[in-house]
């Protein structure tokens, strides 16, 4: 059993710049501090990039019709914001800039926490809300059209903002700027009661983002795939196409989100849930193996928030139609015309 007295002996988050004190390896970069400065940024540029582009083609005719478009959407743009902000609450990213921008008031470092984490919690419901989708079309596709629409993905959408920013908000009692450094866990640690307090919303914001999350997409997702297989097989003996097609491709392409996110997101659970164990969180020094463990976590949780652009580049031929399509139309109809006349006028002459 977890004792929750024991927390308030180690640090339960990155303290910025304090996270390279008394600790001769963080204080010279090393191979993971060189890694996360190419890492970041790209994963970060590349990630947002991706994102943006994601919502324009998810605004097309050819998706805004689907009510998957409304949560890719949502799932894009909170993507969006945990690549943009995570940066800050890397210690070599304070290093640089050398003062903790998060820091310059509590109001500040509150409200930093609070997006960085309902971000993250809200990803991970997005994604857990297009899977119930899919389990819903893949195995009740007569009724799936009723109990699927718009009104009730945007329904849905506002209920999981709603809920998590709240959540966070409770939360926000003990995110506070302490020596210039903005922390998550500013609380009393000579306190038992505030120490369990911090103790269970640390568990209860762990299963939010990731331990109820993943079990569900574990089995809709395998769910799916045994029914769609089944759906497939089902079709090739057919000699027209059905327009069922449409949506099987759509759900190809969100497993791929499903997956994705299992992968990557387990790795960073597993670090939370074993410092947590370990009482140290990664950043004592007692416990070298767990900052291996937190720097390869955290990249792949990076990665994560960046990669959907490509996943649905990759496995849906729509969507990279509709893609090449936004460039199509940005070019001038000169271009094209022209294009033609070569053409004509080179086959006229041979």
């Amino acid at each position: 059993m977890i004792n929750f007295t024991d927390i308030s002996n180690s640090s339960l988050t990155e303290r910025g710049g304090n996270t390279t004190t008394g600790n001769p390896m963080m204080q010279q970069p090393g191979v993971l501090q060189y890694f996360n400065y190419i890492f970041l940024p790209v994963v970060t540029i590349v990630g947002v990039t991706g994102n943006i582009f994601t919502i324009i083609v998810m605004r097309s005719k050819r998706f805004s019709n689907t009510t998957s478009s409304l949560s890719l959407i949502a799932l894009a743009i909170s993507d969006t914001i945990f690549l943009v902000i995570q940066p800050f609450h890397k210690a070599f990213v304070t290093q640089f800039f050398g003062v903790d921008i998060r820091a310059f008031s509590d109001v500040l470092c509150k409200l930093y926490f609070i997006i960085l984490k309902s971000s993250k919690m809200m990803s991970s419901w997005f994604v857990v809300g297009l899977c119930v989708e899919r389990f819903i079309a893949v195995w009740f596709p007569l009724k799936a059209k009723l109990i699927v629409t718009k009104r009730t993905v945007i329904v849905m959408i506002s209920v999981i903002v709603m809920v998590i920013a709240t959540f966070n908000g409770f939360w926000s009692y003990a995110y506070t700027s302490t020596n210039g450094v903005c922390v998550h866990d500013g609380y009393n640690h000579n306190s038992t009661q505030e120490v369990q307090l911090f103790g269970g919303m640390l568990l209860a914001g762990l299963a939010w983002y990731s331990l109820i999350p993943i079990p569900v997409l574990v089995i809709l997702t395998t769910l799916i795939i045994w029914k769609l297989t089944i759906q497939i097989r089902a079709r090739k003996s057919m000699t027209t196409k059905s327009n069922d097609d449409v949506h099987i491709k759509i759900t190809v392409m969100l497993i791929g989100i499903n997956i994705s996110f299992i992968l990557l997101v387990c790795p960073v659970s597993i670090f939370q849930f074993v410092a947590f164990q370990k009482k140290s969180h990664g950043h004592g020094n007692q416990h070298e193996w767990l900052k291996v463990l937190k720097e390869f976590s955290q990249g792949l949780e990076q990665f994560n928030y960046g990669i959907n652009f490509f996943l649905y580049v990759l496995t849906s031929q729509q969507f990279r139609d509709a893609f090449v399509g936004l460039f199509r139309k940005s070019l001038p109809r000169d271009t094209f015309t022209s294009s033609k006349n070569k053409t004509k006028k080179s086959t006229i002459s041979r």
